[in-house]
């Protein structure tokens, strides 16, 4: 597994959401705000997948991870 540094993981989530400035913004409620709905979740767990070889069931971490891109970095620096 090659753990992605945080600003990996704030421009994969830029990418997969298509919401730019997330670096910037790492507080963001990506959840709250319909920035990571369902289908970007998925996208976003295949894409630690095929990249980093990090295999994250949808359920595996608690809600409270996917709550900001700062907290998504920061569960995925510390698996």
């Amino acid at each position: 597994m090659n753990k992605p540094d945080r600003e990996t993981v704030y421009a994969l989530l830029e990418e997969i959401t298509q919401t730019p400035g997330l670096s910037e913004a790492p507080q963001t409620e990506l959840m709250e705000s319909n920035i990571l709905d369902s289908l970007s979740f998925l996208l976003f767990l295949e894409c630690l997948d095929d990249r980093f070889g990090i295999e994250l069931q949808p359920t595996q971490a608690p809600p409270a991870v996917w709550k900001t891109p700062q907290s998504v970095a920061d569960y995925l620096l510390n698996l």
